[in-house]
């Protein structure tokens, strides 16, 4: 009963984070600022606490999502370092488990986007070309390995390494 009882725990706490990822797209999409660090502001709260929630538990899964989340938080909210910060936790989490994960390429796709806005478009240039390699290995469509191409490719050209 009490496996029964934890694999519920970080079933909810997983949907949780899952909610709150689409409130987030929500947010990103508001073309108004009031409204959107309105949301960002609630959003970082709440993920907060289902950051700590999952950690508690132990719901790797969840706590990795959550991070990636306020990473992106952080980012809409012009915080680069504490995106940086939450996006290399994320990570961190992948690192200790030995794995892959769905949503590995977009959290160094989205380490890349702070580095870009930091000026450090080489580093940039090397987070995209590892979000494609990451695409690959997870079996992703071809638009999605383009995508973090097509931004290696622009990082690449901003830190003056094209031909």
């Amino acid at each position: 009963e009490l496996a029964l009882a934890q694999g519920d725990s970080h079933a909810h706490v997983l949907l949780q984070a899952n909610l709150l990822g689409a409130r987030l797209q929500r947010a990103a999409n508001e073309p108004a600022a009031p409204p959107r660090a309105q949301l960002l502001r609630e959003l970082k709260t709440l993920l907060a606490q289902c950051l700590a929630k999952a950690h508690d538990e132990g719901a790797v899964e969840a706590e990795r999502m959550a991070l990636g989340h306020l990473g992106v938080v952080s980012l809409l909210g012009g915080d680069l370092l504490p995106a940086i910060e939450f996006l290399r936790a994320a990570l961190s989490l992948v690192a200790e488990a030995g794995d892959e994960y769905a949503g590995r390429d977009d959290h160094l796709a989205n380490l890349g986007v702070a580095h870009v806005a930091l000026g450090a478009s080489a580093r940039a240039a090397e987070l995209f070309e590892q979000a494609a390699a990451s695409a690959q290995l997870l079996g992703l469509s071809a638009w999605s390995r383009a995508s973090h191409a097509g931004r290696q490719g622009a990082a690449l050209a901003t830190a003056g390494e094209h031909e």
